[in-house]
């Protein structure tokens, strides 16, 4: 949604954002993915041998810092990835996508059918006798 503000977009350089912004347009962060400090396991949330994205600490202040010194350039690039989200990711354009994988995937939705049950007679069922006992 940021991005389509039009301003400069500076993010990690790994996950899912990776997924609509582009690398020409926004300022990704250098990092690795390394596994979790062991002070930070969590139960049934963050458990031993997970990984997480530790940014390069130097390539992030030289990025922040290159955005405030040449704003211009960046705000440019920024109106650009603000293009680039309206031409492939709104909501028409999704709509669009998730529509034919459904064509694709799912030949024939299913369709609701009366039940016909005309042609059927009552059936008598018997009473149980009581029992003494």
């Amino acid at each position: 949604e940021f991005t389509l503000t039009g301003k400069p977009v500076i993010a990690p350089g790994w996950s899912g954002q990776l997924d609509f912004l582009h690398k020409d347009y926004t300022s990704l962060i250098h990092g690795e993915v390394n596994e979790i400090h062991p002070s930070s396991v969590q139960k049934d949330m963050l458990v031993e041998g997970s990984k997480w994205f530790y940014p390069h600490d130097n390539h992030t202040q030289f990025m922040l810092t290159d955005v405030v010194n040449n704003y211009k350039n960046y705000k440019e690039r920024g109106k650009k990835q603000k293009e680039y989200s309206i031409d492939n990711f709104s909501f028409e354009v999704m709509k669009d996508q998730i529509q034919e994988v459904i064509s694709n995937y799912i030949p024939a939705l299913p369709k609701k059918l009366e039940l016909n049950l005309s042609g059927l007679s009552e059936i008598k069922i018997p009473k149980k006798e009581k029992v003494n006992g």
